[in-house]
């Protein structure tokens, strides 16, 4: 209420406002937010009170959004659905009994039930994209370093906080695309606290969506060589690939870019990006106030080998997908094998009729 009055009090005067002025904007609560609790859906954090913004809180905040509070997470957001030991367990707005997803859980689903037309959400593993397919939205992971980070998980004084270094990116989810566009025009752009920043993008962000997509190659793939995925999420997708093909003048070719499952990979470069030594601390005294899949997670017997497997793994995956895009303009994949699941699970169990690894 007080910075919408003190825009209102700027207008008045005369002062012409920012591009998002008066718009209310939620922001996830692993991003960094002065003065305004940055719990992470830890205990061990509940009365935290960060010293500086986030780059990103700081931009939204020069082109006058209001920021309307902070928006639930997985505890440091190590899952994707949306319980933690601190707050009240994130539910979807469409079906109550089901999740929103995660981590980004409190941000897809002020959207979806309109308390906010956007919000921050951040992305390691499908932290954006999931909620937002989910909950039926539009969810941006940008290129690493378009939306530079500081000091949320670049800050090593913080256990839990210092974590995702080479994993993280902070997007927006909305309810179109030219909303997501206009957050992105707001939030992109290098800073140089965060090394891996990438230089302003030469391209307007509304402008591009206005593009002829006519003549494009697009390949399509359903499972990506491995995963089991719901028939009606392949019948759901198919149809999308249709407007590809009639509406927007594609070529789409079915076709696979040949992934073997990369999910041990992607945990051991969670671990690698994780400050596995001072989260650890906390377990001898704190790990009944904990989320259990992070206990175990922490518990495990890491080794570097397991990380240097994976960061080889990781860079195989790049080359492979170096190789596989010099045919094609665009890639289209469901974001999800699965249309959801209940809220009390932290993840389905069996997909088309196979169980999940």
């Amino acid at each position: 209420r007080t910075s919408a009055a003190a825009l209102d009090e700027r207008i008045s005067k005369g002062e012409v406002p920012g591009p998002l002025a008066g718009v209310p904007i939620g922001i996830k609560d692993l991003v960094a937010t002065k003065d305004l609790t940055t719990a992470m859906g830890s205990a061990l954090y509940r009365n935290f009170l960060p010293e500086e913004d986030d780059i990103v809180v700081e931009r939204l905040k020069a082109d006058d959004a209001i920021i309307v509070g902070k928006t639930n997470v997985p505890e440091f957001g190590y899952s994707g659905a949306g319980h933690n030991p601190v707050f009240e367990t994130s539910r979807n707005p469409w079906k109550l009994e089901f999740t929103p997803g995660g981590s980004s859980s409190g941000s897809a689903a002020s959207v979806a039930c309109g308390v906010t037309p956007f919000a921050i959400g951040s992305d390691g593993g499908g932290s954006v994209r999931i909620p937002a397919a989910l909950c039926g939205l539009y969810g941006m992971k940008a290129s690493m370093g378009r939306v530079p980070l500081y000091p949320g998980c670049r800050d090593e004084r913080y256990p839990g906080i210092s974590s995702w270094e080479t994993l993280e990116h902070i997007g927006p989810i909305s309810r179109t695309t030219s909303d997501a566009a206009l957050m992105l025009a707001t939030i992109s752009g290098p800073d140089m606290r965060d090394r891996h920043s990438l230089p302003k993008a030469d391209f307007d962000w509304l402008k591009v969506l206005e593009g002829d997509l006519k003549g494009l190659k697009v390949a399509y793939s359903e499972d990506w060589g491995y995963a089991n995925v719901e028939p009606s999420v392949r019948e759901i997708c198919r149809e999308a690939v249709k407007v590809f093909e009639e509406d927007l003048g594609c070529y789409v070719e079915e076709t696979s870019p040949g992934w073997d499952n990369p999910l041990l990979t992607f945990w051991s470069l969670v671990a690698e990006n994780s400050d596995l030594a001072g989260m650890r601390a906390w377990l001898p005294n704190h790990a009944d106030e904990m989320s259990p899949h992070l206990v175990d997670f922490l518990m495990r017997p890491w080794s570097a080998e397991d990380l240097t497997n994976a960061n080889k793994a990781r860079q195989a995956l790049c080359n492979k997908m170096a190789r596989f895009m010099r045919g094609y303009d665009l890639l289209l994949t469901p974001t999800l094998a699965i249309s959801g699941f209940p809220v009390h699970m932290q993840g389905p169990e069996v997909i088309d009729g196979k169980m999940v690894s």
